[in-house]
């Protein structure tokens, strides 16, 4: 559940390592707060995402909101980004997993809803769509271009696929909790309609 501050960072460092078991050791308080301070730092805007508009806070909050309203979102690591911590995220709408592309990879893995998996199910890569389905200025160009200019794949240990409700064992993408109200919704549109 994400609040005014949901989460907060604290340290139990010990001096010398691990936790005593005597009572004698005592926490390394400069060096859990160098780090507390940091960690807040790294969720600044200019520090936390790839395109510097987000803060930590704002992400927390914009991920509960899309699991619950797309079903999912995608958070992409980029691991040496050129900020002070030499790491940022992305966040991608669920939207960039192409709900058609399916098939066998070069590899002969399976690709369910642009997700490639292992021969156990396990998630190996993502084959993200390099500018979101809705962005429909030139993106008929985009289109005719060869394929890998825009969908491009995206290890899966570089990716997180926050999700809602599965209902099934081997799903490869959530449901959106609107699912639940949506036919009750167009039965609604469709009275006002005929009305």
């Amino acid at each position: 559940v994400c609040g005014e501050d949901p989460f907060r960072l604290e340290m139990k460092i010990w001096q010398g390592g691990e936790q005593p078991g005597n009572g004698k050791r005592k926490l390394d308080s400069d060096l859990n707060e160098m780090i507390e301070a940091a960690w807040k730092e790294a969720g600044e805007p200019e520090f936390c995402t790839v395109r510097k508009t987000w803060s930590r806070l704002e992400l927390y909050h914009m991920a509960e909101a899309s699991v619950m309203v797309a079903g999912g979102v995608l958070a992409q690591h980029y691991k040496g980004f050129g900020n002070d911590f030499g790491y940022a995220i992305d966040c991608l709408e669920i939207d960039r997993l192409d709900q058609n592309y399916m098939g066998k990879s070069v590899d002969g893995n399976n690709i369910r809803f642009s997700i490639e998996y292992d021969a156990l199910g396990a998630p190996l890569y993502y084959w993200i769509l390099t500018r979101h389905p809705g962005d429909v200025f030139g993106y008929q160009k985009l289109q005719t271009s060869k394929p890998d200019v825009w969908r491009i794949r995206v290890p899966a240990d570089s990716m997180i696929h926050f999700m809602e409700m599965r209902d099934r064992p081997e799903q490869s993408v959530g449901m959106t909790a609107m699912d639940s109200i949506i036919q009750q919704l167009h039965r609604d549109r469709q009275f006002d309609i005929a009305h």
